[in-house]
């Protein structure tokens, strides 16, 4: 836990895959009051569950703002109360992940240097074992993203009470 993410922020360097990197076996995790920024990812989970990711700042990622995915395992969590923004190709990638987006805002998502993406929110089936998860996004906003702003493919999603606005085009 962090004070707030104007005092506390975690910079990745590049040389890793994310700024901050949860895998299996770190279960019930809680990440509060940072701002992570970075040269790859900001955010990384494999395989964890039971997630709770509150009051975070992931801003300027050269990589996929938060990433939640399932390898071999099963990854869950809770995004609640956040700001994800200016991350390059996907603010918040959910790979056959059950999770809940709450109240968070994922904006001003940039495409890659070769122009792809720039989506907002991507849920997806693993690419490893085809498994599905579950999201529910609710009471968010999703604005200023390029292409996308939330894409729902092979998964089960629900979005409430939330606001998707000002797509950009493609670059």
């Amino acid at each position: 836990w962090g004070v707030c993410p104007d005092q506390v922020e975690l910079a990745g360097t590049g040389a890793q895959p994310s700024a901050l990197l949860i895998l299996e076996g770190a279960d019930g995790t809680v990440v509060r009051g940072l701002a992570i920024t970075g040269q790859a990812i900001g955010l990384g989970v494999i395989d964890a569950a039971e997630l709770s990711i509150e009051q975070v700042w992931v801003h300027d990622s050269q990589g996929t703002g938060v990433a939640v995915e399932e390898d071999t395992g099963v990854s869950s969590c809770s995004l609640k109360g956040s700001l994800i923004e200016k991350s390059r190709k996907i603010g918040v990638h959910l790979s056959s992940a059950d999770a809940v987006v709450e109240a968070t805002v994922v904006r001003d998502t940039l495409p890659t240097a070769q122009g792809a993406a720039g989506w907002g929110i991507n849920i997806q089936p693993s690419a490893n074992t085809g498994a599905i998860g579950t999201v529910v996004v609710k009471r968010s906003v999703v604005d200023r993203n390029h292409e996308v702003g939330v894409f729902v493919w092979g998964s089960e999603a629900r979005v409430d009470d939330t606001v998707v606005r000002g797509r950009l085009p493609e670059v």
